[in-house]
């Protein structure tokens, strides 16, 4: 019998989402016919899948050490040799400033060690912020993500407390997303576009039977061949702003999957940046409120409006 106590990164989450985590080679069906077995007890009682665990509570676990080995991963990491850039940095999150070009998680077995996930879990480790030998089930993460070739601010949490905060700011509002693009064509006045849209084979197409989607659209720069855009986003569907923008027939410079065509001959990738957060209510994380983080890529990727139109 093993027996695990509950720590604080562990707390205010189900049974079996626990258990999936301590035991990631485990599938969701034999951890589940555990449970129902009573070979997985809480705090001595029997127990559910939907249970739900708070910090000092022990999970009993009537397995053979035998069964339970090779359920569990080494928590062993191999360090990244990525140097990852921050906007903000506390005891309970950070905000990794990103690069276009640098993938936010791994897509395949070959990108391991060198995605701003490994990055920050590399840095986490070095200062001390995360302790594998003593996580039971949590490893620091990113609670937002960036496309690829989109540089700029992802929400990064180093407790699991922070990441639910986080990720409830997202949902809620109160962490506003705030990003510059450049797009083709002249775009004069502000607009709000809410088109609905779906997914199909990776790309984001507009759909009246899609999910609803609100973009918030303000030229700073307003040019015939190009403008320079504020965008605030309500909503976060995949791709929204690239959607969004080549819909209404103005696709983000250098974004060739949605239609692209000015000169993409200089910009291998479309140039979105991902500028600033806004944090309407921070003081649960410890923060004034409201709380501002700003790329530092701000200014470089303003200039880029000289490489446009010389």
């Amino acid at each position: 019998m093993r027996e695990i106590t509950v720590g604080v990164n562990d707390a205010d989450q189900r049974l079996d989402r626990f258990l999936m985590k301590a035991f990631p080679r485990a599938t969701t069906s034999f951890l589940q016919k555990k449970i129902r077995q009573k070979k997985i007890k809480v705090n001595g009682q029997r127990a559910e899948a939907h249970t739900f665990l708070h910090e000092n509570d022990t999970v009993q676990i009537y397995l053979y050490e035998e069964v339970l080995l090779p359920l569990e991963k080494s928590k062993t990491f191999t360090a990244s040799s990525i140097r990852l850039s921050y906007a903000y940095e506390g005891p309970l999150f950070s905000v990794i400033d990103k690069p276009a070009g640098m993938l936010s998680h791994p897509a395949h077995p070959r990108d391991y060690g060198k995605t701003a996930v490994d990055g920050f879990v590399t840095d986490c480790i070095a200062s001390g912020a995360y302790i594998p030998r003593l996580e039971n089930s949590f490893v620091p993460a990113l609670v937002n993500r960036l496309d690829m070739q989109t540089a700029g601010l992802l929400l990064a949490a180093k407790t699991h407390a922070a990441m639910l905060l986080l990720q409830q700011g997202l949902q809620d509002g109160n962490i506003e997303k705030h990003y510059l693009a450049y797009v083709e064509g002249k775009i004069e006045r502000e607009e709000t576009i809410t088109l609905p849209l779906r997914t199909e084979n990776g790309k984001s197409i507009v759909d009246a039977d899609g999910k609803v989607c609100v973009t918030h659209v303000k030229p700073l720069v307003s040019r015939d061949d190009f403008s320079l855009l504020a965008i605030r986003l309500e909503t976060g569907r995949t791709h929204q702003i690239r959607a969004h923008l080549a819909a209404t027939g103005h696709p983000l410079i250098g974004d060739r999957p949605y239609g692209a065509q000015y000169r993409t001959e200089l910009f291998p990738h479309h140039l979105l940046l991902s500028s600033r957060l806004l944090f309407h209510n921070g003081k649960a994380l410890a923060l004034s409120t409201p709380f501002n983080v700003y790329s530092k890529r701000t200014e470089e990727f303003k200039a880029l409006m000289e490489t446009i139109a010389p």
